[in-house]
């Protein structure tokens, strides 16, 4: 799938992959009953390969009882793999630390939050977790961060 967003002008974007990495699904402690509410905890990974032009935006998202934030009931973490032409363009590096531009960030972090919302209907779909939906954000108020690039090949 490549599509062209114009906020990266005539660069195309191509979703090659797209992985459920972890799921978990857990019914509440008794004691505490059946939760009506529910916490939620999300946290936005990206990690790249400069020279293979592949960008990863990974979320995890933790569903929490609403009476206990230490009780885990949920958690999905998925990741979407981008083949991003001239990926370099869109990194700065400043202190040795790559640091992707916030255009593309962005675009990346709406794709990926919204596949991981659909993923988290079809696992969670005939379970307690069943009405927990992934909350429309702003992906700027997400935590963010960037990890493991590589500017070698790797194969895998």
């Amino acid at each position: 799938m490549s599509v062209s967003p114009d906020i990266l002008g005539q660069i195309p974007v191509e979703i090659v992959d797209i992985k459920l990495t972890d799921s978990i699904l857990r019914f509440p402690n008794p004691s505490l009953g059946k939760p009506k509410y529910f916490t939620q905890n999300i946290a936005l990974h990206h990690q790249g390969q400069l020279e293979n032009n592949i960008l990863i935006g990974s979320i995890s998202v933790q569903i929490f009882h609403e009476n206990n934030e230490n009780e885990l009931l949920g958690l999905i973490s998925v990741s979407v793999v981008f083949k991003v032409p001239e990926l370099d363009s869109f990194i700065e590096k400043d202190d040795d630390q790559p640091k992707i531009k916030e255009s593309i960030l962005n675009y990346i972090n709406i794709i990926v939050s919204s596949t991981a919302r659909g993923i988290m209907y079809q696992n969670f779909k005939g379970s307690i977790l069943e009405r927990v939906i992934l909350p429309l954000f702003s992906t700027k108020d997400a935590q963010s961060f960037s990890e493991g690039w590589n500017n070698e090949s790797e194969e895998e």
